[in-house]
């Protein structure tokens, strides 16, 4: 389900990089559009991919995000880190607690809505 949803209302479960992070504010900023949906798992709120892009959005004052919400069963998960094994449990716990370090999971699922734009007046 594709959404727009309050910034304030997302659980983040990874720490940033905070290069990366103001990569994207700057692109951001020069294609005044956000580039594909954040990844949220819905019964939590949680953010599954994205986390840069929130936090980029939320420094530059936007209130809002352009989310995919998806039901966690339907998501795959895998470690970007070799030889770490990762569990649905332990980002969820981390959603509520201690943050994962940068990179940790790799979420995804098929029929992710792929090329959506958002123009940044809309995330005001």
């Amino acid at each position: 389900m594709l959404r727009i949803v309050p910034i304030g209302s997302l659980r983040p479960h990874e720490e940033i990089d905070s290069r990366h992070k103001e990569e994207i504010k700057q692109s951001l900023l020069k294609e005044g559009v956000q580039i594909e949906p954040i990844l949220v798992e819905k019964e939590y709120s949680i953010i599954l991919d994205g986390h840069h892009r929130v936090e980029a959005l939320k420094e530059l004052g936007f209130q809002k995000v352009l989310a995919y919400l998806v039901d966690y069963k339907e998501v795959k998960l895998k470690s970007w880190k070799p030889k770490t094994k990762i569990k649905k449990e332990d980002v969820v716990k981390a959603a509520f607690g201690t943050k994962l370090s940068v990179k940790t999971t790799k979420h995804t699922i098929n029929g992710k809505p792929n090329n959506v734009r958002v123009g940044l007046d809309q995330l005001r």
